[in-house]
């Protein structure tokens, strides 16, 4: 007794036309799930992104204002200069 064994081979009597196709790509690229995973995947690697990139700059120098007379300290540090110059002087 022989046993007959289906051939696996490509059924050619059951194929999808191009149309039917298309529609299941459609239903498939627009249902939620993947809709969803495709956004949540674009803003991860879009923050990933940015904080590879990102590089923190350093503080800025605020701009030293130049005041028309030297502060106390700096007057006092003259006038004891200018003594010392003014007994340099007189020793010789």
């Amino acid at each position: 007794m022989e046993v007959k064994r289906k051939r696996i081979s490509a059924d050619t009597a059951n194929t999808m036309t191009l149309m039917e196709l298309l529609i299941l790509l459609k239903q498939v690229i627009l249902s939620p799930e993947v809709l969803g995973v495709t956004i949540v995947i674009a803003l991860y690697i879009n923050i990933v992104s940015w904080i590879v990139r990102y590089r923190k700059r350093p503080p800025r120098p605020r701009p030293v204002k130049a005041s028309a007379e030297p502060k106390k300290e700096d007057k006092k540090k003259n006038s004891d200069e200018d003594d010392e110059e003014e007994v340099d002087e007189g020793e010789d």
